[in-house]
């Protein structure tokens, strides 16, 4: 029999301070955790892929999962906890065959979309999140939260379209970014059931899945010929190195806190709303940062946004208050 969730590297080891709160206010601080690492870790992509342009997507990827392991079994040892597989390991097979898809189509994407067209693309992550979990997990598609993920998907993408004077447009990004889609919301969905089905805590999850992903890529990239360049390359070049290690380490954290956001919530539906929800506060930041004009369209495609995210969070309330 699997154990409680929680018992092993739950959400307790991974965010200690939330420990004897209620529920409400551990989901509430998990949603602002998640926004603010997703939004560094933006940041370190953006720097690493397009200042850097750094050329060995197979690499990353790889050493992505290298990273996430050693990360893992620090963080383990430093929370006092085992990390002992709960899950069968053709399950993390699955979840590293998506993951590394998602990975690799993405990075991939980064050679011709800047970051405004691909966020335009995952937008659409809820969507087929919500599909898949009908699929797999047998869900209901309750008409009312499907048409809060449509006004969802449309704000942000016409908020990100408002922003298209400097968006690079290439068919060959726009291939990978739907197969990094595809392969992420497999992800999501796989994930919760990992979480929910299994109660497997997030850091097996983390664990697991990047170990059975770095066993799938490591024939790719010895076939790539990437290994020895981009060795060569980081070690040249330190900063580089160093930017790549930020980039993955906030990467990381990310992934770990949207883990606990799905365990928490027990829907990996509501972590990609809130991802999308960071989408449209990276863009908006940025007219602080970067200043350019705000545009009929970002005033549109953000009311739309916030309308059906306010449209998510009235259905689950209604839906708690039911049950």
């Amino acid at each position: 029999m699997a154990p409680e969730h929680g018992e092993r590297g739950g959400v307790q080891t991974v965010v200690p301070f939330i420990r004897g709160f209620s529920k409400r206010v551990q989901l509430f601080v998990m949603i602002g955790l998640v926004l603010s690492t997703s939004l560094l870790w933006g940041y370190f992509q953006e720097l690493f892929w397009k200042r850097r342009k750094f050329p060995y997507g197979v690499f990353v990827t790889w050493f992505q999962c290298l990273a996430y392991v050693v990360f893992a079994n620090v963080h383990a040892a430093l929370a006092g906890v085992s990390v002992r597989r709960t899950v069968p390991v053709w399950f993390y097979l699955v979840v590293a065959a998506a993951t590394f898809g998602t990975r690799v189509f993405g990075n991939f994407a980064y050679r011709y979309l800047n970051y405004t067209c691909k966020v335009m693309f995952m937008s659409a992550l809820p969507l087929p999140t919500m599909l898949l979990g009908a699929v797999i997990l047998r869900k209901s598609i309750v008409p009312q939260r499907l048409t809060s993920c449509l006004l969802l998907i449309t704000g942000l993408a016409m908020f990100s379209a408002a922003d298209s004077s400097v968006a690079a447009f290439d068919m060959r990004g726009a291939m990978l970014m739907v197969g990094s889609l595809l392969c992420d919301s497999a992800k999501y969905v796989l994930n919760e059931t990992a979480l929910v089905s299994y109660h497997a805590p997030e850091l097996e999850v983390s664990l697991w899945s990047s170990m059975a992903g770095g066993c799938l890529v490591l024939p790719v990239l010895l076939f790539s010929n990437e290994l020895v360049p981009a060795v060569s390359l980081c070690l040249s070049d330190l900063s580089l190195l160093a930017s790549l290690l930020l980039m993955l380490f906030f990467g990381y954290i990310t992934s770990l806190m949207i883990l606990s956001l799905t365990s928490l919530s027990g829907d990996s539906y509501t972590s990609t709303v809130v991802t999308g929800l960071r989408k449209a506060i990276n863009i908006s930041m940025s007219f602080f940062f970067f200043p350019k004009p705000f545009l009929l369209g970002h005033a549109i495609g953000g009311t739309i946004f916030f309308v059906g995210l306010a449209g998510n969070v009235v259905f689950k309330h209604a839906k708690k208050r039911h049950e």
